[in-house]
């Protein structure tokens, strides 16, 4: 992974403050702290940049209990949720 970082500065030069993101983690598997730590950099560069808020979709709980570890370190303002239908009207809410 070693452009990780490079492309998710690429992709958030073409986005405005005030935006959110659903992702779909519901493959993911854990990952080891080298992964882990590219992941945080990558939160720290997308809030700055302007992010209100991310709908992550996730099955796995040891897999949501890492994701939501990171995002209590660095700030990060997502839910989880089972589907996609939930993540949306979520996304899609003034809360």
């Amino acid at each position: 992974m070693p452009e990780y970082l490079n492309d998710w500065k690429k992709a958030l030069e073409d986005l405005k403050p005030g935006f959110s993101i659903l992702t779909d983690a519901s493959e993911m598997k854990t990952h080891p702290q080298d992964v882990k730590m590219l992941h945080a950099e990558a939160q720290k560069l997308t809030l700055a940049a302007g992010l209100t808020k991310v709908a992550e979709i996730i099955q796995n709980d040891i897999t949501e209990f890492q994701l939501d570890s990171l995002a209590q370190s660095t700030n990060f303002p997502k839910r989880s949720f089972k589907t996609a239908e939930e993540a949306e009207t979520w996304l899609d809410s003034l809360d």
